[in-house]
């Protein structure tokens, strides 16, 4: 009973995986920024080898809770996203500064081209090339973990008013 486990044999939960070459890509090129805060937002759903770490954490749609996980999650954003080409600053808020799309096929619902064509018509996303394989867009509106404004300003108002300071021009 206890050879299989210990000869490698087990299969399903208990097999063991290879971690995709890509993700190996994608961990460098992130720890090959200075040790500053930033996130990663992948979209629809974190890969399954996604790196992350206190630094360089990981805001996943799906794991985003309230009206702006709504906003963001996988059942409605492709709507949203539609609505507003800013989608950008509303990252920029919240320390995002790569999006990227999981490798891993069957985690992309609707087919790559589909969530593709959401960020590719995003300003302010701009699509690098890191690696065969992988989609990264880094976002030009990415703000430090801490920063200064000359003025500020409340938003209430739930998706709706999300939705309209994410439509905001310039």
């Amino acid at each position: 009973m206890i050879s299989p486990a210990l000869l490698g044999e087990l299969g399903g939960t208990f097999e063991a995986k290879q971690v995709p070459e890509q993700y190996k890509i994608i961990q460098k090129f992130i720890q090959n920024h200075p040790p500053d805060y930033l996130r990663t937002y992948w979209y629809p759903v974190k890969g399954r080898y996604a790196f992350y770490s206190l630094e360089y954490p990981i805001v996943s749609a799906y794991y985003l809770t309230g009206n702006l996980g709504y906003f963001l999650t996988d059942t409605c954003n492709a709507e949203v996203f539609k609505q507003t080409n800013y989608i950008s600053k509303i990252f920029g808020l919240l320390n995002i500064k790569y999006c990227f799309l999981p490798v891993d096929k069957e985690l992309l619902y609707r087919g790559r081209d589909s969530y593709l064509e959401v960020l590719n018509n995003q300003i302010g996303l701009k699509k690098l090339e890191i690696g065969e394989g992988i989609d990264v867009f880094e976002n030009q509106y990415f703000l430090p973990r801490f920063f200064a404004t000359d003025n500020g300003a409340l938003i209430t108002g739930g998706l709706k008013a999300l939705s309209s300071l994410s439509s905001l021009g310039g």
